[in-house]
């Protein structure tokens, strides 16, 4: 994870997370579940909490982690971009800006 830092909870006020990736089968090989298990302490974690990572555009992200019966855990993985919440002034914005074709 060159250039991407593991961070804290970001604060949550005014934003939203949004699916960008899910990966069903994180133990197809050892080391990468090793990975994540090591990084973000899941032996202790378990599924109490996200993993939140930082990419180098500022960007942070949340890492849920996938139970499933039967298999070592994770068993899976979704990563949530955490984006500013539409609400109407930023949604009012939006449209002003970027959608003015669209408006007319």
């Amino acid at each position: 994870m060159a250039d991407v830092a593991v961070i804290g909870r970001p604060a949550n006020e005014d934003t939203r997370q949004a699916l960008v990736l899910t990966e069903d089968r994180v133990g197809h090989y050892p080391e990468f579940r090793a990975f994540f298990v090591r990084t973000f302490d899941l032996d202790r974690v378990r599924l109490s909490e996200p993993g939140y990572v930082q990419a180098p555009s500022g960007l942070a992200y949340a890492l849920v982690f996938i139970g499933r019966s039967g298999e070592p855990f994770p068993a899976g993985l979704e990563v949530y971009a955490i984006a500013l919440a539409w609400n109407r002034w930023t949604m009012w914005w939006s449209i002003r800006i970027y959608g003015q074709s669209l408006v007319r």
